[in-house]
């Protein structure tokens, strides 16, 4: 089965109903739900969604979030070498060179991102949430990278 790397844009999408990319991201997480793809998040992805959603969402539905987060995805951690790793690789932002650092540390299948900009220097396919969708009900492969 494909492990896949999601990205926090991905995740908050969902959160905030982000048109028009709210409805490939949910699909990709009830794909996720249905054990169709193993999907994971970062260590830091989910304090990064804390911090954000809880100034829209309150403390209290956040946790609720981060709960139902911690349900449905496998984490994966960020640790020193994780974060000096990352400090190493051709990214301009960190971010997304700690999350490039972990895929590559848990031998990620692909990384799935609205922003594919920032990965065009990764090592993993990096895909769209809707690119990652039609590849699994098609059995097309997607052609990005």
């Amino acid at each position: 089965m494909i492990r896949i790397l999601i990205d926090t844009n991905i995740i908050l999408d969902v959160l905030f109903d982000r048109q028009p990319f709210v409805e490939d991201a949910v699909k990709l997480w009830q794909l996720v739900e249905a054990e169709r793809v193993i999907g994971c998040l970062t260590a830091t992805t989910l304090t990064n969604i804390f911090y954000i959603a809880r100034k829209q969402l309150g403390p209290e539905r956040t946790r609720e979030v981060i709960a139902d987060l911690l349900a449905v995805f496998e984490v994966w951690p960020v640790g020193k070498e994780i974060l000096s790793d990352a400090l190493s690789l051709p990214f301009t932002d960190y971010e997304d060179a700690v999350q490039e650092a972990v895929a590559q540390q848990a031998g990620a299948d692909a990384i799935i991102t609205r922003n594919l900009a920032d990965y065009t220097r990764s090592t993993f396919r990096v895909m769209t949430a809707g690119d990652i969708i039609r590849e699994l009900e098609t059995g097309v492969e997607a052609t990005d990278k």
